[in-house]
Protein backbone atom coordinates (compact mmCIF):
# COMPACT_ATOMS: atom_id res chain seq x y z
CA UNK A 1 0.00 0.00 0.00
CA UNK A 2 1.23 3.47 -0.84
CA UNK A 3 1.85 5.83 2.03
CA UNK A 4 -1.03 8.14 2.82
CA UNK A 5 -0.51 11.87 2.44
CA UNK A 6 -2.49 14.24 4.64
CA UNK A 7 -3.11 17.95 4.42
CA UNK A 8 -2.71 20.07 7.59
CA UNK A 9 -6.31 19.38 8.66
CA UNK A 10 -5.68 15.65 8.83
CA UNK A 11 -7.35 14.67 5.56
CA UNK A 12 -6.00 11.87 3.41
CA UNK A 13 -5.11 12.47 -0.22
CA UNK A 14 -7.39 10.32 -2.33
CA UNK A 15 -4.63 9.82 -4.88
CA UNK A 16 -2.18 8.53 -2.26
CA UNK A 17 -4.71 6.50 -0.31
CA UNK A 18 -5.58 4.13 -3.14
CA UNK A 19 -4.20 0.73 -2.19
CA UNK A 20 -3.35 -2.21 -4.39
CA UNK A 21 -6.47 -3.85 -5.77
CA UNK A 22 -7.03 -7.48 -4.76
CA UNK A 23 -10.59 -8.41 -5.69
CA UNK A 24 -11.44 -4.84 -4.69
CA UNK A 25 -10.54 -5.58 -1.08
CA UNK A 26 -7.67 -3.86 0.71
CA UNK A 27 -6.10 -6.62 2.80
CA UNK A 28 -4.08 -4.66 5.30
CA UNK A 29 -3.20 -5.02 8.94
CA UNK A 30 -2.49 -8.73 8.71
CA UNK A 31 -5.53 -9.65 6.69
CA UNK A 32 -8.21 -7.23 7.83
CA UNK A 33 -10.86 -6.70 5.18
CA UNK A 34 -11.09 -3.01 4.42
CA UNK A 35 -12.50 -1.67 1.19
CA UNK A 36 -9.88 0.60 -0.36
CA UNK A 37 -8.36 2.75 2.37
CA UNK A 38 -9.85 5.88 0.91
CA UNK A 39 -10.18 7.60 4.23
CA UNK A 40 -10.71 11.32 3.78
CA UNK A 41 -12.51 14.26 5.30
CA UNK A 42 -14.60 17.09 3.98
CA UNK A 43 -13.22 20.42 3.01
CA UNK A 44 -11.58 22.00 0.00
CA UNK A 45 -7.93 22.39 -0.84
CA UNK A 46 -6.33 24.26 -3.69
CA UNK A 47 -6.29 21.03 -5.69
CA UNK A 48 -9.80 19.97 -4.68
CA UNK A 49 -8.79 16.47 -3.58
CA UNK A 50 -10.59 16.23 -0.26
CA UNK A 51 -14.05 14.88 0.33
CA UNK A 52 -16.20 13.25 3.01
CA UNK A 53 -16.42 9.45 2.99
CA UNK A 54 -19.67 7.83 4.12
CA UNK A 55 -19.47 4.19 5.18
CA UNK A 56 -22.40 1.92 6.01
CA UNK A 57 -21.98 -1.25 8.08
CA UNK A 58 -25.02 -3.53 8.22
CA UNK A 59 -25.01 -5.71 11.31
CA UNK A 60 -22.79 -3.07 12.87
CA UNK A 61 -23.91 -3.90 16.42
CA UNK A 62 -22.51 -7.43 16.18
CA UNK A 63 -19.11 -8.75 17.17
CA UNK A 64 -17.54 -8.52 13.71
CA UNK A 65 -19.29 -5.24 12.97
CA UNK A 66 -18.05 -3.54 16.13
CA UNK A 67 -14.48 -4.72 15.52
CA UNK A 68 -14.64 -3.49 11.93
CA UNK A 69 -15.99 -0.08 12.93
CA UNK A 70 -13.25 0.32 15.51
CA UNK A 71 -10.68 -0.21 12.76
CA UNK A 72 -12.50 2.08 10.33
CA UNK A 73 -12.52 4.87 12.90
CA UNK A 74 -8.76 4.59 13.24
CA UNK A 75 -8.47 5.24 9.50
CA UNK A 76 -11.28 7.78 9.11
CA UNK A 77 -10.95 11.51 8.65
CA UNK A 78 -12.45 14.04 11.03
CA UNK A 79 -15.55 14.65 8.92
CA UNK A 80 -16.20 11.10 7.73
CA UNK A 81 -19.40 9.34 8.77
CA UNK A 82 -19.99 5.68 9.66
CA UNK A 83 -23.60 4.52 9.78
CA UNK A 84 -24.45 1.28 11.59
CA UNK A 85 -27.60 -0.49 10.42
CA UNK A 86 -28.87 -3.16 12.80
CA UNK A 87 -32.18 -4.45 14.14
CA UNK A 88 -30.49 -4.98 17.54
CA UNK A 89 -32.30 -8.31 17.83
CA UNK A 90 -29.23 -10.42 18.57
CA UNK A 91 -26.84 -8.26 20.59
CA UNK A 92 -28.87 -5.22 21.64
CA UNK A 93 -26.91 -2.13 22.65
CA UNK A 94 -23.76 -3.59 24.19
CA UNK A 95 -21.11 -1.73 26.13
CA UNK A 96 -18.82 -1.99 23.11
CA UNK A 97 -21.45 -0.46 20.85
CA UNK A 98 -22.04 2.35 23.34
CA UNK A 99 -18.35 3.20 23.26
CA UNK A 100 -18.39 3.37 19.46
CA UNK A 101 -21.44 5.63 19.48
CA UNK A 102 -19.61 8.10 21.71
CA UNK A 103 -17.60 9.04 18.62
CA UNK A 104 -19.48 11.79 16.74
CA UNK A 105 -18.59 10.17 13.43
CA UNK A 106 -20.68 7.06 14.25
CA UNK A 107 -24.46 6.87 14.01
CA UNK A 108 -26.78 3.93 14.71
CA UNK A 109 -29.94 3.31 12.70
CA UNK A 110 -32.23 0.58 14.03
CA UNK A 111 -33.77 -1.03 10.97
CA UNK A 112 -35.00 -4.31 9.50
CA UNK A 113 -33.14 -4.61 6.21
CA UNK A 114 -35.52 -7.25 4.90
CA UNK A 115 -38.19 -4.54 4.75
CA UNK A 116 -38.38 -1.97 1.92
CA UNK A 117 -38.00 1.04 4.24
CA UNK A 118 -34.82 -0.22 5.91
CA UNK A 119 -32.61 2.43 4.31
CA UNK A 120 -34.79 5.53 4.66
CA UNK A 121 -32.56 7.10 7.33
CA UNK A 122 -29.26 6.52 5.54
CA UNK A 123 -27.58 9.51 3.87
CA UNK A 124 -26.35 9.24 0.34
CA UNK A 125 -24.45 8.90 -1.80
CA UNK A 126 -22.46 6.31 0.16
CA UNK A 127 -18.88 5.30 -0.58
CA UNK A 128 -18.36 2.03 1.30
CA UNK A 129 -20.87 -0.64 2.32
CA UNK A 130 -20.04 -3.67 4.46
CA UNK A 131 -23.01 -6.05 4.45
CA UNK A 132 -22.51 -8.20 7.55
CA UNK A 133 -26.12 -8.49 8.74
CA UNK A 134 -27.66 -11.96 8.62
CA UNK A 135 -29.80 -14.42 10.52
CA UNK A 136 -27.22 -16.89 11.80
CA UNK A 137 -26.35 -19.39 14.52
CA UNK A 138 -26.88 -23.15 14.32
CA UNK A 139 -29.87 -23.24 16.68
CA UNK A 140 -31.78 -20.21 15.26
CA UNK A 141 -31.23 -21.37 11.68
CA UNK A 142 -32.09 -25.02 12.37
CA UNK A 143 -35.24 -24.08 14.30
CA UNK A 144 -36.49 -21.61 11.67
CA UNK A 145 -34.83 -22.37 8.30
CA UNK A 146 -37.46 -20.58 6.21
CA UNK A 147 -37.04 -17.43 8.29
CA UNK A 148 -33.26 -17.59 7.83
CA UNK A 149 -33.67 -17.93 4.07
CA UNK A 150 -36.20 -15.11 3.87
CA UNK A 151 -34.29 -12.70 6.09
CA UNK A 152 -30.89 -13.28 4.50
CA UNK A 153 -31.98 -13.30 0.87
CA UNK A 154 -34.30 -10.30 1.16
CA UNK A 155 -31.82 -8.21 3.12
CA UNK A 156 -29.05 -8.93 0.62
CA UNK A 157 -31.37 -8.20 -2.29
CA UNK A 158 -32.33 -4.84 -0.79
CA UNK A 159 -28.75 -3.95 0.18
CA UNK A 160 -27.44 -4.60 -3.33
CA UNK A 161 -30.31 -2.73 -5.00
CA UNK A 162 -29.94 0.20 -2.60
CA UNK A 163 -26.17 0.22 -3.24
CA UNK A 164 -26.82 0.41 -6.99
CA UNK A 165 -29.11 3.41 -6.45
CA UNK A 166 -27.30 5.25 -3.65
CA UNK A 167 -23.63 4.40 -4.11
CA UNK A 168 -21.19 7.07 -5.22
CA UNK A 169 -19.69 6.60 -8.71
CA UNK A 170 -16.77 4.56 -7.34
CA UNK A 171 -18.52 2.97 -4.36
CA UNK A 172 -17.48 -0.42 -2.97
CA UNK A 173 -19.63 -3.16 -1.44
CA UNK A 174 -18.38 -6.09 0.64
CA UNK A 175 -20.76 -9.03 1.10
CA UNK A 176 -20.02 -11.24 4.10
CA UNK A 177 -20.50 -14.83 3.03
CA UNK A 178 -19.41 -17.87 5.04
CA UNK A 179 -17.33 -21.04 4.97
CA UNK A 180 -20.71 -22.79 5.29
CA UNK A 181 -21.04 -22.52 1.51
CA UNK A 182 -18.55 -25.38 1.26
CA UNK A 183 -21.22 -27.35 3.10
CA UNK A 184 -20.66 -31.07 2.80
CA UNK A 185 -17.95 -30.96 0.17
CA UNK A 186 -15.89 -33.45 2.15
CA UNK A 187 -18.80 -35.91 2.08
CA UNK A 188 -18.78 -35.62 -1.70
CA UNK A 189 -15.10 -36.52 -1.78
CA UNK A 190 -13.91 -32.95 -2.36
CA UNK A 191 -10.82 -31.99 -0.39
CA UNK A 192 -11.14 -28.75 1.57
CA UNK A 193 -7.65 -27.39 2.26
CA UNK A 194 -6.96 -24.75 4.90
CA UNK A 195 -6.51 -21.95 3.91
CA UNK A 196 -9.39 -22.57 1.53
CA UNK A 197 -9.30 -21.13 -1.97
CA UNK A 198 -12.43 -19.72 -3.60
CA UNK A 199 -12.08 -22.36 -6.33
CA UNK A 200 -13.18 -25.10 -3.92
CA UNK A 201 -16.79 -25.89 -4.95
CA UNK A 202 -19.72 -24.95 -2.79
CA UNK A 203 -21.81 -27.99 -1.94
CA UNK A 204 -25.25 -28.49 -0.39
CA UNK A 205 -25.37 -32.24 0.09
CA UNK A 206 -28.73 -32.52 1.85
CA UNK A 207 -31.55 -30.11 1.09
CA UNK A 208 -33.61 -31.81 3.79
CA UNK A 209 -31.19 -30.62 6.48
CA UNK A 210 -32.50 -27.28 7.84
CA UNK A 211 -29.00 -26.19 8.86
CA UNK A 212 -28.03 -25.74 5.22
CA UNK A 213 -30.64 -23.00 4.75
CA UNK A 214 -27.99 -20.56 6.00
CA UNK A 215 -25.38 -21.85 3.54
CA UNK A 216 -27.89 -21.65 0.71
CA UNK A 217 -28.73 -18.04 1.58
CA UNK A 218 -25.03 -17.16 1.49
CA UNK A 219 -24.50 -18.93 -1.83
CA UNK A 220 -27.44 -17.03 -3.27
CA UNK A 221 -26.04 -13.77 -1.91
CA UNK A 222 -22.65 -14.34 -3.52
CA UNK A 223 -24.20 -15.08 -6.90
CA UNK A 224 -26.62 -12.15 -6.77
CA UNK A 225 -23.94 -9.71 -5.66
CA UNK A 226 -21.68 -11.00 -8.44
CA UNK A 227 -24.15 -10.57 -11.29
CA UNK A 228 -26.34 -7.65 -10.19
CA UNK A 229 -25.96 -4.48 -12.24
CA UNK A 230 -24.58 -2.01 -9.69
CA UNK A 231 -23.11 0.42 -12.21
CA UNK A 232 -19.91 0.45 -14.21
CA UNK A 233 -17.76 2.29 -11.67
CA UNK A 234 -18.91 0.41 -8.58
CA UNK A 235 -17.32 -2.79 -7.33
CA UNK A 236 -18.51 -5.73 -5.23
CA UNK A 237 -16.50 -8.40 -3.40
CA UNK A 238 -17.65 -11.40 -1.36
CA UNK A 239 -15.64 -12.90 1.50
CA UNK A 240 -16.14 -16.24 3.25
CA UNK A 241 -15.51 -16.00 6.98
CA UNK A 242 -14.22 -19.07 8.84
CA UNK A 243 -14.98 -19.27 12.59
CA UNK A 244 -14.22 -15.68 13.53
CA UNK A 245 -13.19 -15.22 17.17
CA UNK A 246 -11.72 -12.54 19.38
CA UNK A 247 -12.37 -10.25 22.34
Amino acid sequence: MQSQQRDPSGCVSLERAVSRDRSYGDLQGGGSLLLGARSACSGNTAEGRWTQVITVVTGGAGFIGRSLVKRLLALAGKMDEIVLLDNLGRHGVSAGLTRLLSDPRVRLVEADLSEPDGFESVPGPVDRVYHLAARMGVAPVTNAPADALRTNTLSTLRVVEWFAESGSPEARLLFASSSEVYGSAHEAGIKIPVPTAEAVPGVIADLENPRFSYALSKMWGEVYARFADVGAGRRVVSVRYHNVYGP
